[in-house]
């Protein structure tokens, strides 16, 4: 009985050790944010982001941007997160027949709030309901979903 014991626990030990689980230290960043308000801090001009549903989706290093006014609606990039700053970056659209196309074009993004291609952002408030960021020429706002 004894030997069964140690047979047994060294077999699950070798089953849990051969398994590793990946997870982020992204805290409250990852999931599904909506966009509500998007400020030009150059003009002043305030828009609401729910117009043009523009929502953000966060998870490891990777984020997702849609909005009806995207080509395809779905953009695709990556994320750097430090302290309180957020760099995105590497910027493509995804489609399922042709897979990722990069940007080159900054300009299709500001629907989204993103002006360059690789765009940082100060974190004002990242909370588990309110993510708010500033960039040299926007302030978002989004809600959790």
């Amino acid at each position: 009985m004894k030997r069964l014991s140690i047979y047994l626990i060294i077999g699950i030990s070798l089953l849990l050790t051969s398994c590793h689980l990946v997870t982020s230290d992204n805290g409250d960043l990852d999931g599904l944010w909506q966009m509500t308000i998007m400020e030009d801090l150059q003009t002043g001009e305030v828009s609401d982001g729910r117009d043009n549903s523009v929502s953000w989706a966060f998870q490891g290093g990777m984020v997702q941007m849609n909005g009806n006014t995207i080509p395809l609606n779905h953009v695709i990039g990556k994320f750097e997160k430090g302290g309180n700053s957020l760099r995105i970056y590497h910027m493509a659209i995804f489609t399922h027949s042709k897979g990722d196309t990069p940007i080159e074009d900054a300009s299709m993004l500001e629907v989204v709030g993103i002006t360059q291609l690789d765009e940082n952002f100060q974190i004002l408030e990242l909370n588990s309901n309110t993510l708010r960021l500033e960039s040299a020429a926007k302030r978002l706002t989004f809600r959790k979903y």
